[in-house]
């Protein structure tokens, strides 16, 4: 069984909304814009079911040696 899993983010100055769809369903968080409330929105994505992975800025690129 295939899980779709759509997450959108809307960064503004003060704050950040971000919702979630897993097939079907939306849930929302609202969190402030800074390095605590990214956090705040890691743990919830964590509670959520969502295991954190490598940032794609620290991924190594594909045509990069490693």
């Amino acid at each position: 069984m295939s899980l779709s899993i759509v997450l959108g983010i809307d960064v503004a100055k003060q704050k950040f909304d971000a919702a979630l769809l897993v097939d079907g369903k939306t849930k929302h968080k609202t969190c402030k814009n800074s390095a605590e409330g990214f956090e705040a929105l890691t743990l919830w994505l964590e509670k959520q079911g969502l295991k954190r992975s490598m940032p794609a800025w620290k991924r190594p690129a594909a045509t990069e040696r490693i």
